[in-house]
Formats: C-alpha cells, structure tokens, sequence
C-alpha cells in the first residue's frame, strides 16, 4: 500500500489535521460517482467530498480505493496526495501509484476558427512535461485553451476526443485534442439573482455590459469585476460576485445571472497626515472627502493624493504616500498619508476647491 505523498510546497500547519481539502480520483478508470458513494457509506464524513491531509486519513482511504477497484477486477496500487490546484490551494487526489508518462507534444484537430500554433502555444507551459492523465489534461485546456474560444463567443467549445501514442524521439507522449469550436454566442440578458446592498441596477451600469453583441468572456470577466469594484467602493471589500450561465442554443445566445455575496460593509476610521504644517494638514482635512463613519473606498486615498497633485493644491509638492490599515474585525480602516519634499503653504490655486477623489 502506498504512503501518503504530499507536494514539495506543501507545508501543513500545526493545525493540517482540521484543515480539509477538496478530493479527486484521477486516473482510476472507474466509475467516480460510484466510488464515491461506496467512500461515503465507509465515512460519513466524506460526505462533502473533502479530507484532512492526515498520514491516517490517507491510509484508510487508500485501502478503501484498492478494495473497491479489486472488486471490479482492477489490481492497481493506489496512492494518495496532495497536490497544487490554483495558486495557493491544494487538492487530495487518488491516483494509481505508478510512474505516469509525461506529455511530450500536442496536436490539435478539427480547429479552424483558431490556428494550431495560437492554441499550442496557449497549452505547452501548462502540459508538456505534465504527467498525463486524463482528468489532468483536461483541466489544463479549460485553463489554457478553453478562455481563448470564449473570448471569440465560443462558449460550447468542447474537447470530445484525446488521444495519446508513444513518442519516437523522446520518452513521453504525443496527445491529440480533437475540438469542436460550436458555434458563435452572443451575450443576452444579464440580471442579478440575490439581495445586494446596492441597487441591482447601479451595479449593472456599474458593470456596462454589452449585451447584444458578441459574447467575448474576456470583456464580459472584466464587466463582473467592475461589478465587484463597485462594491469595494461603497466600502463592501470582501465581495464576490460569480457568474451563472444560461444557453439558449437555438438562439446562440448565453445569459448571465449574477450571484453577489457582498459581505459587511468597512467604514472610515481615523485619517493621520505626516510631512504637513499645520496650515497644510487643515487643508487636507477640509478638502478630504471620506470622513469617519463613511463607506471605505480603497482607492480613493491613491485618487485623492493623484488630483492633489493634478490640481497644484500644494507648492513644491514632492512625492506622497498612502497607507491603508484595514481592521476585519470590527470593519474599518485607517488612512495614513505622507507628504515628502519641501512642501510649502497651499497654493492660491488649489484653496477653495473640494471633493477630491471621490
């Protein structure tokens, strides 16, 4: 039986025995749905699909997979991991405890819309040198090559077929990815589907999505984060938006519904200046907008001391600093600018103006 295999940047916590991750049966050839319903009936708390990074935990699963694959006449050596998913997360898979032969080079067929060059250039630093299987390739096309058809309205673009052989050259394997491009969507009706702070309509102006035209994924992401940002603005800084989609495929149009999960609102707390005299710290006070009590915005600080400086409020003003200390557990925050330089009394210009930034 095979021991636990943890990653090389995998450093537990003193407290990794509380700490689950999400779980994944690569490579198995067996049905996943099944194996995981023999897992759940042996472990209740496999229920939701995630494990503790133990040396224990492992073992007794490990025996579990080798039992269940034994009785559907797989003799296969399992081992368990714990592996990178996306930056700064892991995942538990089970896999066969075997050398896995890695990708040497890959093929495309069955692509016209985009070239064979574009969609291998996209794939070969996430797969060559990848240990293959199955599950693994795939999500490095939904990674890689997948955002790239979107980007284009291709938002059924599917992968039916992979195909791997030997290679001549070098040790490795040479993987064809058949691709079926569909067809051309365009962006319908794009609503929000859950209580937010603000008004569904401003956050979807906020948003200034173009529905009606092609449905380019890469404009319609920065949308939603513009979306997000609106929210950040009116001091909701933990929030999240996410996408649910809707195909209409007689029509080739996807809908969005967005689902926010704004979080607790941070307000103002204190604002210190430093390298001003007193006449100088008086007019930032007057003139700076966000006072205690009001939403956080994290930006209007770096926006506050751009216009300051646009709008020549000082003379010989050299370089400014501003630092936000966020507290998350009462929800506020703290402002420190810092003004450099030989900086003299505001200038005429800039006395009687206010607002800034916001």
């Amino acid at each position: 039986m095979a021991e636990c295999e943890l990653a090389e940047n995998y450093e537990p916590s003193p407290l990794a025995i509380e700490q689950v991750y999400t779980v994944r049966f690569d490579d198995l050839h067996v049905s996943e749905r099944d194996l995981t319903a023999t897992l759940k009936a042996k472990d209740p708390l496999f229920a939701q699909g995630k494990l503790p990074a133990s040396q224990p935990v492992f073992q007794r699963y490990v025996k579990w997979v080798e039992e269940y694959l034994a009785a559907k006449g797989i003799q296969e050596k399992v081992a368990g991991s714990v592996e990178p998913d996306r930056p700064g997360e892991f995942i538990i898979t089970f896999h066969p405890d075997r050398p896995l032969p890695a990708v040497a080079l890959i093929f495309f067929k069955g692509n016209q819309v985009v070239s064979q060059v574009i969609l291998q250039d996209a794939l070969q630093a996430l797969a060559v040198g990848m240990p293959f299987t199955d599950i693994r390739f795939r999500d490095a096309l939904t990674a890689s090559v997948r955002p790239i058809y979107e980007a284009r309205g291709r938002v059924r673009v599917a992968f039916p077929e992979i195909k791997t052989e030997p290679n001549k050259d070098v040790t490795g394997l040479n993987v064809t990815v058949t691709v079926d491009e569909g067809e051309t969507y365009n962006l319908g009706k794009v609503s929000i589907d859950s209580p937010t702070p603000l008004k569904p309509e401003e956050l979807l102006t906020a948003g200034d999505f173009k529905t009606g035209e092609l449905a380019n994924f890469d404009k319609i992401n920065d949308a939603i984060d513009r979306v997000k940002k609106a929210l950040h603005h009116a001091g909701y800084m933990k929030a999240e938006v996410a996408p649910r989609r809707t195909y209409d495929d007689e029509k080739h149009i996807v809908s969005l519904t967005l689902w926010v999960d704004a979080g607790t609102q941070y307000t103002m707390r204190k604002l210190t200046i430093l390298g001003l005299d007193l006449d100088g710290e008086a007019e930032i006070n007057r003139i700076w907008t966000m006072k205690p009590g009001k939403p956080f915005n994290p930006d209007y600080p770096d926006l506050f001391l751009k216009r300051i400086k646009e709008e020549g409020v000082f003379d010989n003003l050299g370089k400014t600093k501003a630092d936000s200390k966020v507290n998350d557990q009462d929800h506020t925050a703290d402002v420190t600018l810092t003004f450099n330089g030989g900086v003299t009394a505001p200038s005429k210009a800039g006395r009687g103006r206010g607002g800034r930034g916001q």
